[in-house]
């Protein structure tokens, strides 16, 4: 899978296609966010950042179960949560991108990514699948349903002692197999 590049930071590019558009500035958008102290923090930065190009982020904080009933109603501008992710792909992007998918709270449809990820799903080896993926991502990239804005690093401290422990990628840890011994 070749690599995806990030769209430069352009203040400027973004308050000539606000004021190219018409609209009032700042443009006011309501973000609605998790309880949580990191996407808390988060919301803040994306505040601070967008009050640069010319919106006015309103942050709604959320109990986390009430964020979720308010996602799949559709009630809300723009909804930031965190997701820890699937060792298959297929966990991960068939949820939130494929029309219907269960946590595809903007309800985007594209049926060219529902093929490309209903294709991915008849090929048992994630390498196979990989080019199915790619063309998910070339065309996520250029509709941008979602916006991926960080990847958290799972850290994982334990005792000597402790023999059978697996990280896994998704930074869930599950125990089965796991032995303390002397």
């Amino acid at each position: 899978m070749s690599n995806i590049t990030f769209p430069e930071w352009g203040v400027l590019k973004a308050k000539a296609l606000l004021q190219q558009a018409g609209v009032k500035l700042p443009v006011p958008v309501t973000l609605s966010i998790t309880n949580g102290s990191d996407i808390q923090q988060a919301g803040e930065v994306i505040q601070s950042m967008a009050s640069e190009a010319g919106f006015d982020v309103k942050i709604k904080a959320m109990e986390f179960a009430s964020s979720l009933q308010a996602a799949y109603a559709g009630d809300f501008q723009a909804y930031l949560i965190g997701w820890s992710g699937r060792s298959d792909p297929d966990g991960n992007m068939w949820q939130m991108l494929h029309t219907g998918g269960t946590f595809n709270y903007g309800h985007y449809s594209n049926p060219d990514v529902d093929k490309a990820l209903d294709d991915a799903r008849t090929v048992p080896a994630v390498d196979q699948r990989r080019p199915f993926y790619a063309k998910v991502w070339e065309q996520e990239r250029k509709d941008l349903p979602l916006i991926y804005l960080w990847t958290g690093k799972n850290i994982v401290g334990m005792k000597k002692a402790l023999a059978g422990f697996q990280q896994v990628p998704d930074g869930l840890i599950r125990l089965q197999g796991v032995t303390m011994g002397q």
